[in-house]
């Protein structure tokens, strides 16, 4: 049975952690679109290569539906749907994480770490981020 590399589970954890900061700093419905899609994938990629998806294609399965039935809200063109749009995608990408986050960690596909906490200063920029990494 293969494993997934600490670095590999690090940096999944890492993109999550940026996306989920990127959904409340940011008003539009596409970062919880690309959260949701990310992990979906990585998750499902870490079980495979781990040899553990088969006994969670069926939580996959209905995520992935899921996730189609969020893209199909984007078809609605009336922008005073847009706050409708918005409920429902939040409300879908809600379901998905409920469902497949517990998955990742339960079957160690992530890590979590206080190294996390500042994934978003790091990954943006931030000043402040890099002097406080350079006391540690």
């Amino acid at each position: 049975m293969a494993g997934l590399s600490s670095d590999t589970k690090q940096a999944f954890g890492r993109m999550l952690v940026f996306l989920k900061t990127a959904q409340t700093a940011d008003h539009t419905i596409y970062p919880f679109l690309t959260y949701a899609d990310t992990l979906i994938v990585w998750t499902e990629a870490g079980l495979r290569v781990m040899g553990r998806f088969e006994q969670y294609k069926k939580e996959f399965d209905e995520a992935k539906q899921l996730y189609i039935a969020a893209l199909h809200t984007l078809q609605q063109s009336d922008f005073s749907l847009a706050g409708w749009q918005h409920e429902q995608i939040i409300t879908i990408t809600f379901k998905i994480n409920c469902m497949i986050f517990p998955i990742a960690m339960m079957e160690g596909v992530l890590v979590l770490n206080q190294d996390m906490v500042d994934v978003s200063g790091m990954l943006l920029g931030s000043p402040g981020v890099d002097q406080q990494q350079g006391g540690r």
